[in-house]
């Protein structure tokens, strides 16, 4: 008889990292690619168990693409130049047509486009400020270990750093299959990051840009993330009583005091519960006497919990509080 390993928030809840194109295109209202569906979906739906979340490096590239780009509407508007004329003066990246005053304007015009993540649910942390010992040796390692640019490699070490599960990008060389498991394999022997998880996938935003894909997504991700990991499923439930019948798999118990975590996937929604199983609250299903372990028990909910039919066939996990 054996518990399986508890779940913890970081397995229930899923951290997607936005890549600076993802957020270049929902400012810029291009959907070609379902950037700004996939924002505005998280916008106007609260969808507790995914995280959007950026980091400042990201911020910064974000900062000189729209810099650049208002650099060369100035050029077309402001000094006649054509397009081909604007995008060779820019990628000089010297600025020589405009003043510190014109660049004083740019960078309040670019600050009020960053100022639009603060009413989205994006959360852009901070990494600059924090302590991130081994941060450049990785960004360095990924460097001389992949193909990735310098610019890629920073985002890839950011999404890493917040512990993020995925990368939403628009970028196809950056998000190959066959670079990332390169990558992989050249990091795997390097022992100053081999604390560091790799278990990290690439998606793109029309995966999720709706319910239906968010759910799909979400469900995939969680059961291979945490198969491994579940305690068992309710057999039962009884309304009236406020009790469920769990019944454990693998030669698993549950016992009394443990943390119990009630997922359940079901058309389009995902339910989730916790509770502590609380003294005398768990009774052996064949005998009916209460006991302080089991492998098929009934379980009373604490008063502050409350039995739905949408439990049944839950599966069960064990939560570390």
């Amino acid at each position: 008889m054996s518990k399986p390993t508890p779940l913890i928030r970081s397995d229930i809840q899923l951290r997607i990292f936005l890549d600076t194109n993802i957020l270049i295109d929902f400012i810029n209202g291009y959907d070609d690619k379902k950037a700004k569906t996939f924002i505005d979906y998280f916008k106007l739906n609260d969808i507790d168990f995914i995280e959007l979340v950026s980091s400042d490096y990201v911020l910064w590239e974000f900062y000189g693409h729209f810099k650049n780009d208002l650099y060369f509407r100035k050029l077309i508007f402001g000094h006649n130049y054509d397009c081909i004329g604007a995008s060779r003066e820019c990628k000089r990246g010297n600025f020589r047509r405009v003043s510190m005053m014109d660049m004083e304007i740019l960078g309040k015009d670019i600050q009020t486009y960053a100022q639009e993540f603060e009413d989205n649910p994006i959360t852009v942390e901070r990494l600059i400020d924090k302590r991130l010992p081994g941060f450049a040796d990785f960004v360095e390692k990924i460097l001389v270990s992949s193909k990735f640019s310098y610019k890629d490699a920073i985002v890839f070490a950011s999404a890493i750093t917040t512990l993020s599960h995925m990368i939403i990008t628009e970028d196809e060389s950056f998000s190959s299959g066959s670079h990332l498991t390169e990558l992989k394999k050249a990091l795997k022997a390097i022992t100053e990051v081999s604390q560091i998880s790799l278990d990290i996938e690439f998606k793109k935003p029309v995966d999720f840009s709706s319910k239906t894909t968010v759910f799909q997504s979400y469900t995939k991700w969680f059961l291979d993330h945490n198969e491994d990991k579940e305690l068992g499923k309710v057999f039962h439930v009884w309304n009236q009583q406020n009790t469920i019948g769990i019944e454990c798999s693998n030669n698993f118990i549950v016992s009394e005091n443990d943390f119990i975590c009630l997922i359940k996937f079901s058309n389009r929604e995902i339910s989730k519960e916790i509770f502590k199983i609380e003294q005398g609250n768990m009774k052996d299903f064949e005998s009916k006497q209460v006991v302080t372990q089991g492998s098929k028990v009934t379980i009373k909910l604490p008063d502050d919990k409350e039995v739905t039919n949408n439990m049944l066939n839950a599966r069960v996990f064990l939560y570390s509080s």
